[in-house]
């Protein structure tokens, strides 16, 4: 295990090809959108979805000066009903990274991304560990235990659900709509 998650080895495990169609739910300034859309062709796109316009603003200066044409910069309140704005069973990868814990309404995200995946797509989660001591990050009271997860999952009609290691300060899963 690494001290931090590094989104380019992760990406480059989860097997993404072609014209895929990929949202990042919390996209904020790209931290992941960017490796995304470097492991898609350009007809693919990864829809970068943010409630805060300002680091949405300077994701789309990265992207622009990366050459990565295929991310599509969105302003977007996942916690409201179609909040995306994105087609129902349209995307291919759903990606919730760093964001439930900051939430009071997980479900409705959940439910979201579960709107817009395709029957069988996967959306992968990214969270704060829940194990103690942890000196940085958010409060412990405000992290997802990995089991409420899961359950949640379940909840929101997912399935299969796996995990992989990321690094000593966050964890991963992978589920799939039924």
């Amino acid at each position: 295990m690494k001290g931090f998650s590094n989104p380019e080895e992760v990406v480059e495990h989860l097997n993404l090809y072609g014209a895929m169609k990929i949202a990042d739910f919390g996209a904020h300034a790209g931290f992941w959108a960017l490796p995304l859309a470097r492991h898609i062709t350009s007809e693919g796109v990864v829809y970068a979805l943010d409630v805060q316009r300002e680091p949405l603003r300077l994701l789309a200066k990265r992207a622009g000066e990366a050459n990565l044409h295929n991310i599509r910069v969105m302003h977007a309140d996942l916690e409201r009903s179609e909040g995306s704005k994105l087609k129902t069973d349209s995307i291919d990868l759903v990606l919730v990274a760093h964001i439930l814990f900051q939430v009071s309404e997980k479900m409705h995200i959940l439910k979201e991304a579960h709107r817009i995946l395709k029957k069988g797509a996967r959306i992968v989660l990214v969270e704060w560990d829940t194990v103690e001591p942890r000196p940085i990050g958010p409060a412990r009271e405000h992290r997802i235990d990995k089991k409420e997860l899961e359950r949640l999952l379940i909840e929101a009609q997912f399935e299969n659900i796996s995990h992989f290691n990321l690094s000593n300060h966050h964890y991963g899963i992978i589920a799939h709509k039924k």
